[in-house]
């Protein structure tokens, strides 16, 4: 059966280094029962976190004294493991245009002077093998309000990557638990500089995740107290205050990580949808709606093992919405 607009996919890594996906359903609400990935499974390796894309597309980055991110897809059938990189965590990808499948964004070794690590660049083509690297993207911007002696713990990345044009946003968790955010547009020749997160800026974040949508950029972070908070980088700009997403949606979950990616509806406000895996390994799903009213709404949690069935604790997540 074909995707419809608003159907999610979403992948998980399980603590015993299994990979699962699942789907849901725009008009049901209804999670799929979750089917494994085989061709990510290596003999004495566990996969640590996960990172996908709408068009199923799923990465893996395992255990190996040096981490290698493995790559597969699901059309029809899983295609055969490719290894894509080697040496960088975290990782996160983004869908592309043109003859650029997706991008793949992962914190590596440093290049540049005084900095503790790298932010290589990986653009891979239509025929899901040719791979790009395109270099540090730490030499393409400036440090800004950014320590760059410290190593991010966290990073995510949203925008487009196309043939002609490539502009990104890029957000990063810093090990002290600041928060930074920079984008970077290929067609100019402008070095942009980290800059804080204003509505993170009194919270230490431990994991945090980005997705543009019909206000902006919405930016997710778990703080080290286990809430989930949000913030929006408005297109001016400016951004929004800090929403509290544990107290809208009255969770009393502490959670470890979130995946969020975003809808927008025609001729109606988007919708963004939240995944988050809790400190137990629990895996929960929410959704943001009514973005054209004041006070947008966040839905109670949804127990997503309840309906995909119970893999384990999980220790990753990632999340794609078909637009």
């Amino acid at each position: 059966m074909s995707p419809s607009p608003n159907d999610l996919f979403l992948t998980i890594a399980a603590q015993d280094g299994s990979v699962f996906t699942t789907d849901r359903a725009a008009g049901s609400g209804a999670w799929s029962s979750f089917q494994p990935v085989p061709s990510l499974v290596q003999p004495g390796r566990k996969n640590l976190a996960v990172t996908a894309t709408f068009r199923r597309q799923v990465c893996a980055l395992n255990d190996a004294p040096i981490r290698q991110l493995r790559y597969t897809r699901d059309s029809g059938a899983w295609s055969a493991a490719v290894r894509l990189a080697a040496g960088i965590a975290p990782a996160g990808v983004e869908s592309g245009e043109g003859t650029l499948t997706f991008a793949l964004l992962g914190a590596g070794a440093p290049t540049q002077p005084g900095w503790s690590f790298g932010l290589p660049l990986f653009l891979v083509e239509t025929d899901e093998k040719t791979v790009q690297l395109k270099g540090d993207q730490a030499a393409s911007v400036n440090q800004g309000d950014l320590d760059p002696a410290e190593s991010p713990v966290s990073l995510d990345i949203a925008g487009t990557f196309s043939d002609a044009a490539r502009r990104y946003h890029l957000c990063l968790a810093m090990a002290s638990g600041k928060t930074f955010y920079t984008f970077h547009d290929h067609s100019a020749p402008v070095r942009f500089a980290f800059e804080a997160i204003p509505p993170l800026k009194t919270w230490k974040a431990r994991s945090i995740t980005c997705a543009p949508g019909r206000e902006g950029l919405h930016v997710c972070a778990v703080t080290e107290e286990g809430k989930i908070l949000h913030g929006i980088r408005r297109p001016d700009g400016t951004w929004s205050g800090t929403g509290d997403v544990t107290a809208a949606t009255r969770s009393t979950d502490l959670f470890q990580q979130v995946a969020i990616s975003y809808y927008t509806a025609p001729g109606r406000g988007g919708v963004l949808h939240l995944a988050g895996v809790t400190r137990t390994g629990g895996l929960l799903h929410t959704m943001r709606t009514a973005e054209e009213t004041a006070d947008p709404l966040w839905s109670p949690f949804v127990d997503v093992k309840a309906q995909a069935g119970d893999r384990g604790p999980v220790a990753s997540v990632a999340i794609g919405v078909v637009p």
